[in-house]
């Protein structure tokens, strides 16, 4: 945990915030831009950019060395894995992009949740 600062005061004594321990990646297959606003956007970013910078070669390569029991392969492994976290951690797209399609979707479930309501109100004058 460390002191954060935030719009909110509570007295002299700061907010605390969690800082990440174990820099992973979030798994953009689980990942639905299309619900994300540009600071959702710039915070998983930053996230990404942490990672990179936390994660480096000289680590990848001991992990590597150390799944194999061994340097025969590891250089390979550790080439992989660096493949990997760069694919993994490249920046979500514009975020300009998210937040018109999250309009887009509102609009659209908006217009689905009338729907539903207009078809329950014909319902229930039917029944009446």
């Amino acid at each position: 945990m460390e002191a954060v600062t935030t719009r909110y005061a509570w007295g002299a004594r700061p907010y605390l915030g969690f800082n990440y321990l174990s820099p992973v990646p979030m798994c953009r297959a689980l990942i639905d831009l299309e619900l994300m606003t540009s600071e959702d956007v710039a915070w998983v970013d930053a996230l990404h950019e942490t990672c990179r910078e936390q994660i480096t070669e000289e680590l990848l390569m001991a992990a590597a060395v150390k799944g194999r029991n061994g340097a025969a392969g590891a250089e390979d492994d550790a080439k992989a894995a660096k493949e990997w976290l760069l694919t993994a951690t490249e920046p979500l797209r514009g975020a300009a992009q998210c937040t018109q399609k999250r309009g887009q979707l509102w609009l659209k479930r908006v217009a689905a949740a009338a729907a539903v309501v207009a078809l329950g109100c014909a319902v229930a004058r039917r029944s009446k």
